[in-house]
C-alpha cells in the first residue's frame, strides 16, 4: 500500500492488493537458492504490510542484503526489524507538520515522528554501521518551494545519499501535477541549488 492511498489529494486511488506470506517465503527462498544477493522491498511503505516483520528475518536469515523502503511514520515498533535493513531509504517529501498532514492526509502521525524515527535509525547506523540511510524527495507541485529545506536537513544529519524524483503522471495524481508555471519555478529552484 503506498502511503499517497490516503491522501485526499488523489482522486480515485487503486485498490490495495496483499501478497500472500506464503508465497512471498517461497519467492524468497528460490532467490537465495538461485544466488540473488540482495532483496529490495519498496513499491509502497514497507510496514504496511502485515508480514513486514516475518519478511525482513526471512532475507536476513537466507543470509542476503536488504534493502527497504519507508515513511518511517509509524509506531516506534517497527524500528527493531527496519534496523535489519542494510539500506533505508526513506521518503521525506514534506519538510513542514502542515504540508506532510495535508499530502499524507492523516489525522495521527506527524512529520516530527519521522523526524525522530530517523534520528534513531542514525544513531545505530553511526553505531553499527548500517542501515545506511538514503532521504528521496519526490517533488510535487505542493513541496517543490521546499528542495532547500530538504537538502539542509539532509546534510545537517549527514544520510548517506540524497535521491529527488518525480512521480509517474498519472490520472490518479493529476492534482500533484505542476503548471507551466509552476515548473518554471520549479527549474530556477534546481538551477539555486545547484
Amino acid at each position: 500500500a503506498f502511503c499517497w492511498y490516503f491522501s485526499p489529494l488523489v482522486k480515485n486511488p487503486p485498490q490495495r492488493k496483499l501478497l500472500d506470506y506464503k508465497v512471498l517465503e517461497r519467492t524468497l527462498e528460490d532467490c537465495q537458492e538461485i544466488g540473488v544477493d540482495e532483496i529490495n522491498l519498496e513499491g509502497g511503505e514497507v510496514v504496511l504490510y502485515p508480514h513486514a516483520e516475518e519478511t525482513f528475518r526471512k532475507v536476513k536469515d537466507l543470509g542476503m542484503r536488504l534493502i527497504a523502503y519507508s515513511h518511517l511514520d509509524f509506531e516506534s515498533k517497527h524500528l527493531q526489524y527496519l534496523a535489519l535493513a542494510d539500506q533505508l531509504t526513506v521518503n521525506l517529501s514534506a519538510i513542514t507538520e502542515e504540508l506532510y498532514k495535508r499530502v499524507h492526509g492523516k489525522s495521527s502521525g506527524t512529520l516530527h515522528n519521522l523526524l525522530q524515527h530517523l534520528d534513531l535509525l542514525l544513531n545505530l547506523r553511526r553505531k553499527y554501521g548500517k542501515p545506511r540511510i538514503v532521504l528521496t524527495f519526490i517533488v510535487y507541485k505542493e513541496n517543490y518551494k521546499q528542495l532547500r529545506a530538504f537538502l539542509d536537513l539532509a546534510q545537517e544529519r549527514e544520510v548517506d545519499k540524497v535521491v529527488v524524483r518525480f512521480f509517474k503522471a498519472t490520472q490518479e495524481m493529476r492534482e500533484l501535477m505542476f503548471t507551466k508555471e509552476e515548473l518554471s519555478e520549479l527549474r530556477a529552484t534546481v538551477e539555486e541549488v545547484l
